[in-house]
């Protein structure tokens, strides 16, 4: 997987992303390597994208491994997804074939994703910004209270 994958945006952009170009090859495939410290996003994210646990080699940054053969697809710099891997996973998240209804019109919910247990990028008077934003009827989301695909349907349904 890929050097930033250690936060959920890359993780899912640059990391899960990749299997979508890997997946007519999955069944094929004995393991999947990946970063070594796992974190439970990731590991829903790795199962929602149907790699099982036992297929998982987890590997530190010194780590070597030794194979027969390797696939390893490129590591595209940047997050910006082609619609084979935006299908892909909404496929694995949510079991949606298309992109159906890509525009925003009807929806009503309001959310604001509070970064209360980010390590960077903290809203400093964070209190007082959500108190003003119950106002105006948004409600308060920490992802990380969230499964990958819990948050997945979360934002599907704001579309």
């Amino acid at each position: 997987m890929q050097p930033l994958s250690g936060n959920c945006f890359h993780w899912l952009t640059e990391g899960i992303a990749i299997l979508a170009r890997i997946q007519p090859f999955l069944d094929g495939i004995d393991h999947v390597i990946v970063p070594k410290t796992r974190v439970d996003y990731q590991r829903d994210a790795l199962n929602c994208a149907g790699i099982p646990h036992d297929k998982l080699i987890g590997l530190s940054s010194a780590g070597i491994v030794v194979c027969e053969r390797l696939f390893a697809p490129t590591f595209r710099s940047g997050w910006l997804l082609g619609p084979d891997e935006v299908g892909w996973l909404l496929n694995c998240f949510l079991g949606v074939q298309s992109q159906q209804n890509s525009g925003t019109g009807g929806c009503s919910r309001r959310l604001y994703i509070t970064r209360s247990d980010a390590r960077s990028y903290k809203v400093i008077n964070e209190r007082r910004v959500i108190e003003l934003f119950s106002i105006y009827g948004f409600q308060c989301l920490r992802c990380s209270d969230l499964t990958c695909d819990q948050q997945a349907r979360v934002f599907h349904k704001l579309r």
